[in-house]
């Protein structure tokens, strides 16, 4: 079989609506909605392989902006070094960007959370500005798994990766 990611999700999912769809009973009404679901998801996912890196190197980018806003000078600026240069490596595997923009958003956090109530009225505004961005790019990112109550009001995910 050819390596092709795409073309072997078409045949996953033609088996799956050509051969056992047809063979599930029709009684069963759970294991349906189960297959169902499935192929939804597998949909899903075939279109957004060719997405998926400029979804996490937009993510990571929005978390250095997060960064910038909330941290003092020297308290995150070695994590946003680190973070712009997987940015700027064109070898960086989509799961070493993703490791890492989990740890700076877990810095963070912890910084936010150190700075106890007084210090959480001033990050108030950047760190709600800052998190639109990223909000809305999860949410048409999985627009397509039908739980998206305003999914045509978001605009199309390839709009959102844009830099």
């Amino acid at each position: 079989m050819v390596p092709d990611i795409d073309l072997q999700l078409q045949v996953v999912l033609k088996a799956l609506e050509q051969a056992v769809k047809p063979a599930l009973d029709p009684a069963d009404r759970l294991a349906a909605e189960q297959l169902g679901l499935a192929m939804a998801t597998l949909g899903m996912i075939r279109t957004h392989i060719p997405l998926h890196r400029r979804l996490v190197r937009r993510l990571l980018e929005d978390a250095i902006r997060m960064a910038e806003a909330i941290g003092q000078p020297g308290e995150l600026s070695e994590a946003v070094e680190r973070a712009r240069a997987l940015l700027l490596d064109p070898e960086a595997e989509t799961h070493e960007i993703e490791d890492f923009r989990g740890a700076l958003n877990g810095r963070i956090s912890h910084l936010i959370a150190e700075r106890g109530e007084a210090g959480l009225a001033a990050l108030a505004m950047p760190v709600v500005g800052d998190a639109r961005k990223p909000i809305e790019r999860m949410r048409a990112w999985v627009a397509g798994a039908g739980f998206e109550a305003s999914a045509s009001d978001l605009p199309p995910i390839e709009a959102l990766l844009s830099p």
